[in-house]
């Protein structure tokens, strides 16, 4: 009976290990197949926009595409030089104009960035997008009168442009203005309910109301007291 308890008690031993082993092997085997498909995408996307514009030359969208590929696969100086290359293909269509903009924006040419912008505009005045893509871009860089103007630019177009709307919401948070805030806030609400950035903005300038509530009942309590 001691002889059978000890075999079993090594069989299981022998099965815990060998289910060990075969785990970390499956999760080895599996961390592989991620890292092969994740540098099969670049490699395919790549491929695919580096066909594309070898068979379409003339085509700026598809240097674009094929520049923000290699910018994101870690190959700057090529993405850049493809970039620049749409960019002398690329002359009046606003919409293409932003699209390269933003790309210059995620190889941090912010030089380059702002030009397509200012061209996307130039293209055409009325384009809600690209005023409201100005506007981001320009809040996110601390140009907040800039960002406004053009932000106001945006919504005055298209009442519905949600980019334009919270460029608004965080010029009015950053200035402290809770009222315009809190208006804000409300319009961009009743266009869509579900939008987060408009009900984080109700919320943030509610509270901001009884902060400054509380101040002004805490100042007729103890005059002397400074809480703004």
């Amino acid at each position: 009976i001691l002889y059978g308890r000890i075999a079993e008690s090594s069989s299981n031993k022998l099965a815990v290990s060998i289910a060990g082993s075969s785990f970390a092997a499956a999760l080895i085997l599996v961390l592989c197949v991620l890292t092969f498909e994740r540098n099969e995408m670049w490699s395919s996307q790549m491929s695919f926009w580096e066909d594309a514009t070898e068979k379409s030359p003339r085509n700026g969208r598809s240097f674009v595409e094929y520049g923000a590929v290699l910018n994101a696969a870690g190959q700057p100086d090529r993405g850049y030089a493809s970039l620049l290359h749409a960019a002398s293909l690329i002359t009046t269509d606003a919409p293409d104009q932003i699209r390269l903009a933003l790309a210059f924006d995620q190889a941090d040419k912010d030089k380059e960035a702002e030009e397509h912008f200012k061209r996307a505009i130039a293209d055409d005045p009325n384009y809600s997008a690209a005023w409201s893509a100005y506007s981001q871009w320009l809040i996110l860089r601390l140009r907040e009168q800039e960002a406004y103007a053009a932000a106001l630019r945006a919504t005055q177009l298209s009442p519905w442009n949600a980019q334009g709307q919270h460029t608004l919401l965080q010029y009015y948070a950053d200035k402290s203005d809770w009222t315009n805030l809190n208006k804000a806030a409300m319009a961009v609400l009743r266009r869509n309910p579900t939008d987060v950035d408009g009900k984080r903005s109700v919320v943030v300038a509610q509270a901001a109301f009884g902060a400054v509530k509380a101040a002004e009942e805490k100042v007729k309590n103890q005059p002397t007291v400074d809480d703004y």
